[in-house]
């Protein structure tokens, strides 16, 4: 593996424990939310293990708000709903 794609890699750890934060979620409901055990979340955290690409979509499935670029390449919001704000202020929309 390239040094980038591990810099990526640990970067998509950091942008979950932003989340985690945001919602003000503890690892163990983070972890349960998502479908893994707390323990592959510690070695997440502690970057012992990567985040897979399973459970990066994991994530975007229980948090279906959440911009999959800003969580796989940190591009964007962290919120698709932002995203979408941005775009229609952007354009001038109004809501009906």
């Amino acid at each position: 593996m390239s040094m980038q794609f591990d810099l990526q890699i640990k970067e998509m750890a950091n942008r979950i424990k932003m989340l985690m934060e945001q919602k003000m979620i503890s690892k163990t409901a983070f972890a349960e939310s998502i479908g893994i055990t707390g323990a592959q979340l510690s070695h997440i955290y502690s970057g012992r293990n990567n985040v897979s690409l399973a459970i990066a979509m994991q994530v975007l499935n229980a948090y279906p708000e959440v911009n999959i670029e800003w969580l796989l390449y940190g591009k964007g919001p962290m919120s698709r709903l932002d995203n979408l704000n941005e775009v229609a202020c952007q354009h001038d929309f109004r809501p009906l």
